[in-house]
């Protein structure tokens, strides 16, 4: 997402730098709400507690790592990811939904496998980790393209976007430079 976000504002290329800030804050977010729950829920990895799946304690994610399964933060990670850039692609391509979408969340999915493969992660940690990941770039997707003009873009993204007086969007070709 950062590099994306570079690449956008280094080639003036307004649908990249939006992509990249939009895919850091949709991961940024999900991370932050998986840290929380992680840290509350303390649930043991399979490697520390090989047989109980039900080994949970108050807080005792602040104890050390292997109290920290419960959501993966790698799930929600690649799944923040590939919702947002899914969600973009097909907002400006909208026939490419059925190659991109298929491709990005089979990534992602492969990476909450190879979580589990690894006796880091159980399976509903994935899947937890997976759903905060999806719903949290989907919001930001959402909230982003219908408040056009917030606060965040305008500061962030060099080349603005401009609303008509009947309440249309375009972006501005010229680059606003602060």
């Amino acid at each position: 997402g950062g590099g994306l976000y570079v690449i956008g504002l280094a080639s003036s290329n307004r649908r990249v730098e939006d992509l990249g800030l939009h895919t850091v804050e949709s991961v940024a977010l999900g991370d932050l709400i998986t840290a929380s729950i992680k840290i509350v829920a303390g649930r043991a990895r399979p490697y520390a507690s090989k047989d109980n799946a039900r080994n949970f304690g108050f807080f005792r994610g602040l104890k050390s790592d292997d109290y920290k399964s419960f959501p993966s933060g790698h799930a929600t990670s690649a799944f923040a990811f590939a919702s947002v850039i899914s969600a973009e692609t097909s907002h400006w391509w909208p026939d490419t939904r059925w190659i991109v979408g298929p491709v990005l969340y089979g990534a992602a999915t492969l990476t909450g496998v190879s979580r589990i493969y690894n006796n880091q992660h159980w399976a509903s940690d994935v899947l937890a980790g997976a759903a905060i990941g999806t719903l949290t770039g989907i919001k930001v997707f959402r909230y982003q393209h219908s408040h056009p003009d917030n606060r965040l873009d305008r500061k962030l993204l060099r080349a603005g976007v401009s609303v008509s007086n009947t309440g249309s969007i375009a972006p501005v070709l010229s680059v606003i430079r602060r």
